[in-house]
């Protein structure tokens, strides 16, 4: 675990990484450092070892994690990946003010139907922020426009940036550009809640 920002902020986002995912993945550090210079802090959990990610687990290490916060004015889950897909699962059980979710997996890889996926975002009864890039192979902007998203969920969509926010070097833009705008996004969202 990695804290960000002020730990006696009153806001503190709970954020899971996703496979492989390093509590100091560039993606997750982005958003936690924008969300620091207002007084936001992130704690950021790395993925499970290797062979240990099942959602299961990514569930239950964000319930430690919450635990650990103490009392907050609010508290926001989040996560990347297999880590937004557990913050979805937790939010109405754990009292979440919001929801911040990086890369959202709308299907598996080899499926295109989003299934439960999508029912969970839809019966939310909080505000969540997706930040998505536009050619994310588990759920690209043509994809998710199909979709039948509640009036609470919000989609940042970061132009050409797959699954990992990196855009094709073609694009002009680079993954720091697509993570400048996740985190000023990201920023507006928490601060709005």
């Amino acid at each position: 675990m990695l804290w960000f920002g002020p730990a006696a902020a009153r806001t503190v986002l709970v954020f899971a990484a996703g496979d492989d995912g390093r509590a100091d993945d560039p993606v997750v550090s982005a958003l936690a450092e924008a969300l620091a210079e207002r007084g936001i802090a992130t704690l950021s959990l790395g993925a499970p070892a290797p062979g240990e990610g099942s959602d299961a687990q990514v569930v239950a290490q964000l319930c430690d994690a919450l635990g650990t916060v103490g009392p907050r004015e609010q508290v926001v889950l989040g996560g990347f990946s297999r880590g937004a897909k557990a913050a979805v699962a937790l939010a109405a059980e754990r009292g979440a003010r919001g929801l911040l979710l990086a890369s959202y997996p709308f299907h598996p890889r080899r499926d295109p139907s989003p299934g439960d996926r999508l029912t969970a975002l839809q019966q939310l009864s909080v505000p969540a922020l997706i930040v998505q890039g536009t050619r994310d192979a588990l759920g690209n902007r043509e994809q998710v426009r199909g979709y039948a998203l509640p009036s609470t969920v919000q989609v940042a969509w970061l132009e050409d940036g797959n699954h990992a926010l990196v855009p094709r070097v073609r694009s002009g833009r680079s993954q720091q550009d697509l993570l400048w705008v996740a985190s000023q996004a990201a920023v507006a969202f928490v601060q709005g809640l």
